[in-house]
């Protein structure tokens, strides 16, 4: 199985990069293609009381909200204000993720040509996960700044954070094999995508 790794900076288009070639692919391979979303795969863990609990031991109990779910705008500022926390959260959750991306691959082993997998921190934790090639979709650090306050309602001094927390977009860029710039219109997106398609198919 071809497993394209999907990587780039937050609010850059990765969800969309990512659709729009699974079409592509789709329409090359004749429909023998998946793909996998591991900041899915963290909501999903992020639901189930046994990582609650653990996430409970390491915050002294400040995740949950009162009706016991988790606080999420706490567990952002607190993820992206504290390194050392990141980074114990980021040992719990990792481990957990590559599990089930390794499931999904063995459930669509067979017959299946190309799976995308979405990781956006894929070199900052290197995760290891056995990929064939990497797509890095970037945008100006302008363009993710204003995503993050217009599109998720973050404050700019948050989002600051997050992108500090994370690799240059540039870095990733010069580390991948593909590169898609998301900083122009969907036409261009899908100009760019179109390309992408034919490049991955013919490797």
């Amino acid at each position: 199985m071809n497993v394209v790794a999907i990587t780039g900076g937050i609010a850059c288009g990765k969800g969309k990069v990512s659709t729009l070639l699974l079409e592509g692919l789709e329409r090359a391979v004749a429909g023998s293609v998946v793909s996998y979303d591991c900041d899915f795969a963290v909501a999903e863990l992020l639901r189930e009381e046994s990582v609650l609990s653990l996430l409970d031991e390491m915050s002294d109990g400040l995740v949950r909200s009162e009706d016991g779910s988790l606080d999420k705008a706490w567990l952002r500022e607190k993820l992206f204000a504290e390194k050392e926390f990141r980074l114990k959260v980021e040992g719990l959750l990792h481990p957990l993720v590559l599990e089930k991306v390794e499931n999904f691959l063995q459930l669509n082993s067979g017959g299946i040509d190309t799976a995308l997998v979405e990781v956006p921190l894929l070199f900052e934790v290197a995760f290891p996960l056995d990929y064939s090639h990497t797509v890095v979709v970037g945008a100006s650090r302008e363009t993710q700044i204003e995503r993050l306050k217009s599109k998720r309602n973050l404050d700019e001094r948050t989002a600051e954070l997050i992108l500090e927390s994370q690799l240059p977009v540039q870095a990733k860029a010069d580390r991948g094999d593909f590169v898609v710039w998301n900083d122009g219109d969907i036409p261009s997106l899908k100009a760019q995508v179109a390309v992408l398609s034919e490049r991955i198919f013919d490797r």
